[in-house]
């Protein structure tokens, strides 16, 4: 009897100290997929699952708020739809049923300002209440980030779970000012590509897109009254090419989108240098009457209008009027940098008549450092600061951009096929390495952002490349406090968010800074088939030490030795397993993978383990199988896990297999590239329609998936075939719509040994080209 009194008293403490651990455990796991890191975040045990009959119920304080949140609404069962293959039914009700998602202005709060969010998740439902609509799209993109990363894939997912741990998070930004600038005029962007654009800041909870519509290589937005601004001053680019231009209904369409996601449209309408395209469309415009030549190239400086002649201020009335009339934010850029050819008097002349200019319509004037003096601004002027300078109180609040940390078209570093480096490089870490106020005091500090220079930039591809993973990090020092940002916690949520974006498709450059074989991605393991040596009672079965709940356990008899195995279903490269003990735990084990559950490589071994929760970070190595091989217990009884977690990355069958491709462009781009592992080498064929490249997978293997990294050159029509003699092909997807960027491609699961890319037309004038070919 006092045996059995003394280990109920054991257990109910080990209990208690198990349920803080968990609970602490529990939290570290859910901040570390988070970016931007919320402001306030604590967990408990249990979990909401979306199911078919989750249904999203919207409610306002008045009608007209309702029906704002209804299309928010709208807005996450968009989301949460495609992988999920749930048609999520928006319901305008105050009363949400258990089992829902819940959107509501009720009960907001006034001090958590226009975006600020409380976020409450429980086995009932989830709970979403904020004191706008803007500030629940903030709150929803958290919610998208608490969800597997799979939630972001365009196609239906099956058997994975869709749990959403339990939660209270309450956050708001630091700044309100959380800017991403695209310059569209040293090469054109589509509208798509910059709804594209807005769609993935959107996720990351920026709220300003800055779009640079003019400069010397091209003039991008059409005004009415000088229509050949954008006939023939868009009608180039940088190296030449159509360029383009946006219609005002184009554009309305850009500033409507971005509307709808709470991101405000600033244009900018670079003066008094930076407009030779202006001055190729209107000879009037230059002391010569005569109109300049087009320029294709990527010096700055040696423009000017000419700031005396009142010809020049009814032309910029006549574009910052018709911009202002189409554009609904407070806010208009005059730029004002790189002025070179104007002298300073002009200069000055010049940004005091359009500072009048752009307040009889309406608007608040911007202008890049050095555009504005306290003597030039009027009320709530903003100066943009490039200069990696302290800037001074001047009476002027500030945008941050010192462009040795914020400018994204410069490269991470020597490896990167684009990008400038007059300033040198700019890795991840530095990116993210730095505070507004290291650069401005406090209180002049409206904000930040990250500009995007394009003179090498091309695609879509090439916009994602260059700006992913830098823009999760200007977000987070737009959002979070300083006080919380440190680089070696952030860059595991980094890591944690590659999957995501490698599920959204964005092309985005692996920098070796971030550890993306630490990153958390999906638990392996989860409810995959497992197997043991024993079980101590079916009460304890193996399946439950890879059921997500910590409230069931696996446990064995009580000998040496024992083991729980777990097949993964395919051959993973391993980077991290958890053990959450109970308290019967293992002393001395290992951790081991295997090819086929019978040759066991060790990837760890311990003769000194304490229990608890065992987090094993660093492993490496592969296998379909893995499993926990105990060989000496650290109690009396066997050995018992609540969670066998497992991470790592799915090991492409292709990867530096041998590899046939029909040409190469050169023999720096050879066919081995495309399946090397490495996302900044690539194969690139000859520049003809009929191309194709297939891998040699050594045997017969079972092949449902391909993964094609496009680089700038893909392929608009192509084919993926399969085969078990490269002699006679079988399709299993073809496409005439290809449109680059990362094709992620799944079919029904075949038996072959050779998988080939087989192109048909060319989605550029250049080849096809291939970063990575995977094949899974």
């Amino acid at each position: 009897m006092k045996n059995r009194f003394v280990r109920a008293i054991f257990a109910i403490t080990f209990s208690l100290l198990l349920f803080t651990s968990l609970s602490a455990w529990a939290n570290a796991e859910q901040a570390a997929t988070i970016i931007p890191k919320p402001v306030t975040y604590t967990t408990g045990s249990s979990t909401f699952t979306l199911t078919s009959s989750t249904s999203i119920y919207v409610q306002g304080t008045n009608a007209a708020q309702t029906d704002e949140i209804y299309k928010i609404g709208q807005y996450l069962a968009g989301k949460l739809s495609p992988a999920t293959g749930f048609a999520f039914n928006v319901v305008k009700s105050s009363t949400p049923p258990a089992g829902s998602i819940y959107l509501t202005t009720i009960g907001g709060n006034a001090a958590s300002g226009q975006e600020g969010y409380t976020l409450n998740t429980s086995i009932s439902g989830v709970n979403l209440t904020a004191y706008t609509p803007e500030g629940l799209f903030r709150g929803i993109q958290t919610l998208r980030q608490m969800l597997p990363p799979d939630i972001e894939k365009s196609s239906l997912v099956t058997g994975v779970p869709w749990i959403i741990q339990q939660a209270a998070i309450t956050d708001a930004p630091t700044y309100p000012w959380r800017g991403h600038m695209l310059d569209v005029a040293r090469h054109f962007f589509t509208v798509d590509n910059v709804k594209r654009v807005i769609d993935l800041m959107a996720q990351y909870k920026m709220n300003i897109l800055h779009l640079h519509l003019t400069d010397d290589q091209g003039w991008r937005i059409q005004i009415n009254s000088w229509p050949d601004l954008a006939t023939i001053g868009g009608s180039t680019q940088v190296g030449g090419g159509a360029g383009g231009y946006y219609t005002q209904a184009q554009y309305t369409d850009i500033i409507n989108y971005a509307k709808d996601r709470y991101i405000t449209v600033v244009p900018e309408i670079d003066l008094p240098g930076h407009v030779n395209a202006a001055l190729a469309s209107y000879g009037e415009l230059n002391p010569d009457g005569q109109k300049k030549s087009l320029y294709t190239g990527t010096s700055v400086g040696f423009s000017t209008l000419m700031t005396q002649a009142e010809i020049t201020y009814t032309f910029i009335d006549d574009v910052i009027g018709e911009l202002a009339d189409i554009t609904p934010g407070p806010y208009i850029h005059i730029g004002g940098d790189e002025a070179s050819s104007t002298n300073q008097a002009d200069y000055d002349y010049f940004i005091g008549r359009v500072k009048t200019i752009v307040a009889n319509h309406g608007k608040t004037m911007i202008g890049w450092n050095p555009a504005l003096r306290p003597d030039l601004a009027t009320a709530g002027s903003l100066l943009q600061n490039w200069s990696p300078t302290v800037a001074t109180d001047t009476g002027i609040d500030y945008i941050l951009s010192p462009k040795t940390k914020a400018y994204m078209d410069y490269k991470y570093d020597s490896s990167n096929p684009i990008g400038q480096t007059f300033a040198g490089y700019n890795p991840t870490d530095d990116a993210y390495q730095w505070d507004p106020t290291d650069f401005a005091p406090q209180s002049s500090v409206k904000g930040i952002e990250a500009p995007l220079w394009t003179e090498t930039i091309r695609t879509m591809a090439d916009i994602e490349y260059m700006s992913y993973p830098r823009i999760p990090g200007h977000a987070e020092i737009g959002w979070t406090p300083k006080s919380m940002r440190d680089w070696n916690e952030y860059k595991y949520r980094l890591a944690a968010q590659g999957p995501r974006m490698t599920n959204e498709g964005i092309h985005y450059y692996p920098d070796p800074v971030v550890p993306w074989s630490s990153s958390l991605g999906a638990n392996i393991a989860l409810n995959k088939p497992v197997t043991a040596s024993s079980t101590e009672t079916s009460s304890f079965p193996a399946a439950y030490a890879v059921d997500s709940s910590s409230n069931t356990r696996w446990s064995s008899l009580r000998t040496d030795p024992q083991w729980l195995q777990v097949d993964l279903g395919a051959t993973y490269t391993i980077n991290r397993v958890v053990l959450n003990w109970e308290a019967a735990y293992g002393k001395s084990f290992q951790i081991q993978v295997s090819p086929d559950a019978s040759n066991w490589t060790t990837i760890y071994s311990t003769t000194t383990g304490t229990g608890g929760i065992q987090d094993l970070t660093g492993l490496s190595g592969s296998g379909r199988y893995i499993r926990m091989y105990g060989t000496a217990r650290g109690t009396q009884y066997g050995y018992s896990l609540y969670d066998f977690q497992v991470y790592g990355v799915l090991t492409s069958l292709s990867l530096n297999q041998p590899v046939t491709a029909s040409s190469v462009e050169t023999s720096a781009f050879p066919a081995a590239y495309a399946v090397d592992g490495n996302s900044s080498t690539r194969w690139s064929s000859l520049r003809t329609d009929s191309e194709w490249i297939y891998v040699d997978l050594g045997s017969s293997k079972s092949v449902k998936q391909v993964k094609l990294n496009w680089e700038a050159a893909y392929g608009k029509a192509y084919k993926i075939q399969v085969s078990n003699d490269a002699v006679n092909w079988t399709d299993v997807f073809t496409t005439t719509t290809g449109d680059g960027g990362m094709d992620d491609i799944s079919f029904t699961p075949v038996s072959a040994r050779y998988v080939r890319m087989v192109g048909s037309l060319r989605g550029t004038a250049y080849g096809y080209s291939l970063w990575d070919f995977e094949v899974y």
